[in-house]
C-alpha cells in the first residue's frame, strides 16, 4: 500500500479559487451600429466575447482594437473600454460574464490581459458556445452541463 502513495503531492493551483461566483451568457443580434460607454468605471466580471457576424471596436486610452467575425475576445474583470459595433448587414456574438470566489482573485488578474486570440482557440470558442448557449437557456441540470463545458473550455 505504501508504493502505491506518492512521495510529493503537487498542488497547482488552489480549487477554491476556481469556484465560480457568477455565470452568464447573453446572445446579441443586431441590426445597427451601436455605441456602449457604460465600461468607463471597469466592468465587473471577466468576459469573453465572440464575433459571430460583424465587427466590434474596443477603444481604451492606450489603444483602439477592432475585431471580426470569428474573433475570440478575452476582457479582464475591471478592465475599462468603451465599445462600439459596426454593423454592414447584422451583427451576431456572445458574451460570457464570469466571476471566480474570491472577487480579488489575483490568478485571473496577473495571468490575462485583454486578449483577441488566434483563429485556432478562436475555433474552439466558437464551439464552445454553440454548445454553452442552448444549453445555459434550459433547466438547472443544462445549466450545469454548460458550467462543465466552461471550464473545460477555460483549461485549455
Amino acid at each position: 500500500m505504501k508504493d502505491l502513495l506518492p512521495d510529493k503531492t503537487r498542488t497547482l493551483y488552489p480549487l477554491s479559487q476556481l469556484c465560480l461566483d457568477e455565470f452568464k451568457i447573453n446572445k446579441f443580434d443586431k441590426t445597427e451600429a451601436y455605441f456602449f460607454g457604460g465600461h468607463s468605471s471597469g466592468i465587473l466580471w471577466s468576459c469573453f466575447y465572440y464575433i459571430e457576424k460583424g465587427n466590434i471596436e474596443f477603444s481604451t486610452n492606450e489603444k483602439t482594437i477592432k475585431t471580426k467575425s470569428g474573433d475570440l475576445i478575452y476582457v479582464p474583470k475591471g478592465y475599462r473600454f468603451l465599445e462600439k459595433g459596426l454593423v454592414d448587414e447584422r451583427m451576431i456574438y456572445y458574451i460570457l460574464s464570469f466571476s471566480f470566489r474570491p472577487q480579488n482573485n489575483k490568478y485571473l488578474d496577473e495571468k490575462f490581459d485583454f486578449t483577441v486570440f488566434d483563429k485556432q482557440t478562436s475555433l474552439m470558442g466558437k464551439e464552445f458556445f454553440n454548445k454553452a448557449f442552448p444549453m445555459f437557456e434550459g433547466n438547472e441540470k443544462q445549466n450545469l452541463k454548460a458550467v462543465s463545458l466552461f471550464y473545460s473550455f477555460f483549461a485549455d
